[in-house]
């Protein structure tokens, strides 16, 4: 009951997102190694739904700014440290970022980088944005931009860069995690609209994290059903190699054809005349060996396929017998009076659509793979190759 009810809750996210973009303002409170258990649980959710991570340029260098402040602090209270200790053993130990202290938070910009690409989460490089049209709704408070405040602008570079990174990605929902209620405007959504990019707004990775697993579990029950989508898709692709399999191995016999008739007879089947797969339905794949981005994996599946049937079927018929006339003599007795009228039987034949589901076992390539830019794995099929088919 519980899990219905979970199931059944609304969510934000209607559809697998095409991204995910971090603001400035949700990275701030990251620690000095950046991945809490906040950003390791993001990670696993865009893993597992092939979802790339992105910041957008101008929210990364914010960041960074913020960082070093952080970094100097951490400095300070360390020399404050070794001041204390330095009364306690007469000397002042000599370390070798004591020599340039500032070399540590030059650094600090690399490292966060090469934290984030170990992760796979990229940076979004600030695309040309018309300076123009940020003049003009700076001056008409056009949203981000606020009315009688000097604010808005990195805002604005930061929602373009969004916007038009998304709407390369083309069609889809993107998430962008901003803790700034300007976000959350009908303005900026007037903006996303004519970038043709719904944009969801989330205030923070916390609510993103309960968005997209309220949305995954109603969807699915388990993370590796979405896997399967991605095999069903491959298959659905492959329709036509499916159908021509079963034209060519199929032997079907009249109860198998019949078994899911409802016409009250047993037609009997002159010719099937076409054989088409109308859908996938339920899906089953073996694993990679332990370790492995690729090679072949046993799947199974049940195809539902349409026939179109040429039947012979009995249809009964009626013709008219002369009555017996009042006043004509009566029939010889024991002669046979044919009933009035008379059913007969007579043969025709007439085409019918049947749909059945046949289990089918084979196996396809997997290849897992990983964007070269989000650095996200993702499993693409290939090679689909055909076995066995079950008739029952």
């Amino acid at each position: 009951m519980e899990h219905n009810e979970a199931s059944q809750r609304s969510t934000k996210i209607e559809s697998p997102p095409k991204a995910i973009y971090l603001e400035a303002s949700v990275l701030f409170p990251l620690p000095i190694n950046v991945i809490n258990a906040e950003i390791e649980r993001l990670k696993r959710l865009s893993t597992i739904l092939k979802i790339p991570i992105y910041i957008p340029e101008v929210s990364f260098k914010e960041w960074i700014s913020k960082r070093k402040e952080v970094i100097r602090k951490h400095i300070e209270n360390i020399e404050k440290g070794l001041a204390n200790l330095s009364k306690i053993f007469d000397y002042l130990p000599t370390i070798a970022w004591e020599k340039d202290k500032e070399s540590i938070t030059i650094d600090t910009e690399l490292y966060t980088k090469k934290i984030l690409d170990d992760n796979g989460i990229g940076i979004i490089q600030t695309p040309k944005i018309d300076l123009e049209e940020l003049i003009s709704m700076s001056i008409n408070n056009i949203k981000p931009f606020e009315p009688n405040k000097e604010k808005g602008f990195r805002d604005s570079v930061n929602l373009f860069t969004v916007l038009i990174h998304a709407e390369k990605l083309k069609n889809g929902t993107h998430c962008f995690i901003a803790n700034d209620k300007i976000y959350s405007d009908e303005q900026v959504q007037q903006h996303a609209k004519r970038f043709n990019v719904e944009l969801i707004v989330i205030s923070s990775i916390a609510e993103a994290i309960s968005e997209i697993e309220k949305f995954m579990e109603k969807v699915m029950n388990t993370f590796d059903q979405y896997e399967k989508l991605f095999l069903k898709d491959f298959l659905l692709k492959n329709k036509e190699k499916i159908s021509d399999y079963i034209k060519n191995n199929g032997e079907f016999s009249i109860s198998f054809i019949n078994k899911n008739f409802e016409l009250g007879f047993m037609p009997e089947i002159v010719n099937i005349t076409d054989i088409n797969i109308a859908e996938i339905d339920s899906v089953t794949r073996g694993v990679l060996p332990k370790d492995a981005t690729q090679g072949r994996i046993k799947i199974s599946f049940i195809a539902k396929a349409r026939f179109k049937l040429l039947l012979e079927e009995m249809i009964y018929g009626t013709i008219s017998n002369p009555t017996i006339k009042f006043g004509e003599p009566p029939r010889p007795s024991g002669s046979f009076v044919y009933p009035s009228p008379m059913v007969f039987p007579e043969k025709t034949l007439l085409n019918k659509e049947v749909i059945l589901d046949i289990p089918i076992e084979g196996s396809a390539f997997l290849t897992r793979k990983k964007d070269p830019i989000a650095r996200v794995f993702y499993d693409e099929y290939s090679d689909l190759q055909i076995d066995n088919m079950i008739l029952s």
